[in-house]
């Protein structure tokens, strides 16, 4: 196949699948509710630990005169400072109990997150290489302009015309890039990584290697 017609195959590729949030896709929804719910009882048990800390101080404030005079008025029995550490003790295990169960869904979701990733990169491949093909044109044509400019400064020059002001141009220092002739540069470098992804093939980078982008971008 031509190289132009494969780019514009590449094109023609826009069909992807709609990229639905991860919070509304089932498996990830459901298990998300799940660590809110054990995050809610958590901070409840928390409060509730709270308010039996500020009771056993309370309590443990009075004097025991003032204790028992409450516990003959009353005619019930009052609860003394054990039994308030016997609660705390064990609502603080409770609470450490909910700690643990949501490390072990949050784990759970992230393996979920990382298996729809997954997918959803697959589904996405399309589109991403086609982007990526348009990176590269954008490339080759920067690429194509410089090089146009350096021939008309070199025509100048050799005409006896001052042509310094004449200078490459773009989004960075050119010729930073070098050329994709030269198999130590960077845009080399880039051309095999493309080639390794699968944004391009063989053929393609072949061409642009040997300094051939009329193809690419016919």
């Amino acid at each position: 196949m031509a190289l132009s017609s494969k780019r514009h195959t590449a094109k023609l590729a826009t069909e992807v699948e709609a990229i639905v949030p991860i919070a509304e896709v089932e498996a990830y929804r459901v298990i998300t509710e799940k660590i809110e719910v054990l995050s809610r009882q958590r901070a409840e048990k928390a409060a509730e630990l709270d308010e039996l800390h500020s009771q056993r101080r309370k309590l443990s404030s009075q004097a025991l005169v003032d204790r028992l005079t409450t516990k003959y008025l009353s005619g019930a029995s009052q609860p003394d400072e054990s039994s308030y550490n016997e609660k705390i003790a064990f609502i603080s295990e409770e609470i450490k109990a909910l700690e643990k169960a949501i490390q072990v869904v949050q784990r759970e979701r992230d393996k979920v997150r990382t298996e729809l990733s997954v997918e959803m990169l697959k589904s996405q491949s399309l589109a991403y290489r086609s982007n990526v093909r348009q990176v590269l044109t954008g490339m080759i044509l920067m690429q194509r302009g410089n090089q146009a400019i350096l021939a008309l400064r070199e025509t100048l020059d050799l005409s006896g015309y001052a042509s310094s002001s004449l200078v490459p141009t773009g989004l960075c220092p050119w010729p930073y890039w070098g050329a994709p002739q030269d198999g130590g540069s960077r845009w080399r470098s880039i051309l095999a990584e493309m080639l390794n992804h699968g944004h391009i093939d063989a053929d393609e980078f072949e061409a642009i290697s040997s300094g051939d982008f009329s193809a690419f971008t016919a």
